[in-house]
């Protein structure tokens, strides 16, 4: 097993971090640096682990990453206490699961390189044509989860899917069949028409409700000092899109074949403070979706408009690495006595573990509209 350590990065106390890389579930030491790539939006996750050839063990030499498929890599790291000792896997937070994409082999260098992506590939690499009309969406997310041998984690939906897209092009009966697409396009976008979030971590699909912003949040604070500002982050950067500044507008329209009638609803995002809105009309969107009532158009107007708006606001910082900070959490900024003071959704968490300082580090960038705006129905 590797173990590693660094210094504090002005944190309270020394950390020392340990990591394990396995390779078809096997503990391989010899690595150099993992880099492991999370992010928040219906995409993969994604790895790079640099090995040192002369380092390898036995039996994983040129010729293990040459013939061997697949490789399935599994990164995990621990943050232990100086008393703490050695570490077995068990001890530490599996922070990415996947099979290898590509092995690049630097000779001059002796290293190896292997990076991949989660078992999200497992959907994003199979093609389909079948887009299951007579089930609803949690029953085709459970089936395409067993025929990749995954566990799940899936809330139940009731509405047959052939409802949603009857007349929808993108999945519409020419000829000899339907168009064909890629299991994770099916999925997400039966996410979308639920407003479910789906994701893979580990060996499990989840295909759920997306989180609340109830939970505990990831702080994210600034304080003035004597020589300048105090960040709880090696460095910190705000933006703003003013194009988003402005009210946005979105109109869902859905011609409903069952009951021979059209809904439509529109929703907006209005700046509370009115002498701040950008001058114009605002930016106007426009969507059709087959198959819905009125009920179901309302929400998906609500849904688009914020998800527009995300993008408003965006907050990256750099810091020593923790494992508290997922995906799926939210991130409060507070102190700069600012419209940036305010919660964000993660939209990206890149975290670093090498030899080389710093030992242990993460960038994160996260998103959200000022809280200045207000959906309006």
């Amino acid at each position: 097993m590797t173990t590693l350590s660094f210094d504090t990065f002005d944190q309270p106390e020394v950390r020392f971090p340990r990591g394990v890389v396995k390779a078809n579930g096997v503990p391989v030491v010899g690595w150099k640096s993992v880099e492991v790539n999370n992010n928040g939006y219906f995409q993969a996750d994604t790895f790079r682990v640099a090995f040192a050839i002369a380092g390898l063990p036995s039996g994983y030499g040129l010729d293990y990453w040459s013939s061997t498929v697949p490789i399935q890599i599994e990164v995990m790291v621990g943050l232990l206490g100086a008393g703490d000792g050695q570490v077995t896997p068990s001890d530490l937070t599996s922070l990415i699961l996947g099979n290898v994409d590509q092995v690049d082999v630097d000779l001059a260098r002796g290293t190896i390189e292997a990076s991949g992506r989660d078992r999200t590939a497992d959907f994003i690499d199979a093609k389909t044509s079948n887009y299951y009309p007579t089930q609803t969406s949690s029953e085709i997310a459970a089936l395409l989860a067993a025929n990749h041998g995954l566990q799940t984690q899936i809330t139940d939906t009731t509405t047959q899917v052939g409802d949603y897209y009857k007349t929808d092009s993108k999945v519409k009966t020419t000829g000899d069949g339907v168009r064909e697409t890629t299991e994770w396009n099916l999925l997400t976008y039966l996410a979308q028409f639920e407003g479910f979030d789906v994701f893979v971590q580990g060996n499990t699909l989840h295909f759920e409700p997306t989180a609340s912003d109830s939970a505990q949040p990831y702080n994210v604070t600034v304080q003035q000092g004597q020589a300048g500002l105090l960040i709880n982050a090696e460095d910190l950067h705000l933006s703003r899109n003013l194009t988003l500044a402005k009210d946005v507008i979105v109109t869902v329209i859905s011609f409903n074949q069952k009951k021979g009638a059209v809904f439509k609803s529109t929703a907006k995002a209005q700046k509370a403070d009115r002498s701040q809105a950008q001058g114009g009309q605002g930016q106007a969107y426009l969507f059709r979706f087959p198959n819905m009532d009125q009920q179901q158009v309302t929400a998906k107007a609500q849904q688009l408009v914020r998800q527009i708006t995300l993008q408003e606001r965006l907050i990256n910082f750099t810091s020593p690495a923790d494992l508290a900070l997922t995906a799926r959490a939210r991130i409060s900024l507070s102190g700069t006595g600012s419209g940036w003071d305010q919660s964000y959704f993660v939209d990206e968490i890149e975290r670093k573990l090498s030899f080389d300082p710093p030992a242990f580090s993460m960038s994160v960038r996260g998103k959200n509209h000022s809280p200045q705006s207000t959906v309006l129905a």
